[in-house]
């Protein structure tokens, strides 16, 4: 399956979940949990752009979401992502949320690693 088939299952998943409990407003979640995702998988290059080019680790609290949204933007004009949620077939989706899941906390185990390396502690 292709990456972003994957992406479809995790979203339809997260869509029928959401459906029931927010009705109309479901959508609205599902791509705000879809840039929380991508916010925290990319992470570490938000990070690496913020003291590398910019010298300072704060401007990471600002690129972060920032990447998520445009990455998230991106999908959505270029493979379109939200087109037929419904329609997916999501019973291996509980291993695709579980896979998201260890990226996430992967990618956010990495950008504290980056910190540390570049800004030790005396």
């Amino acid at each position: 399956m292709k990456i972003i088939g994957l992406l479809k299952l995790y979203l339809a998943n997260s869509y029928r979940k959401k459906m029931s409990s927010w009705g109309r407003k479901a959508m609205l979640f599902v791509r705000m949990d879809l840039i929380l995702s991508l916010s925290a998988i990319f992470s570490p290059i938000a990070i690496l752009f913020s003291i590398l080019t910019l010298d300072d680790p704060t401007y990471a609290a600002i690129l972060i979401p920032f990447f998520g949204w445009c990455i998230a933007s991106f999908l959505a004009l270029k493979f379109s992502i939200y087109d037929d949620l419904e329609k997916i077939n999501t019973s291996k989706a509980g291993m695709v949320n579980f896979l998201m899941f260890i990226i996430a906390v992967f990618s956010i185990f990495i950008s504290c690693q980056l910190i540390i390396f570049y800004y030790p502690q005396n």
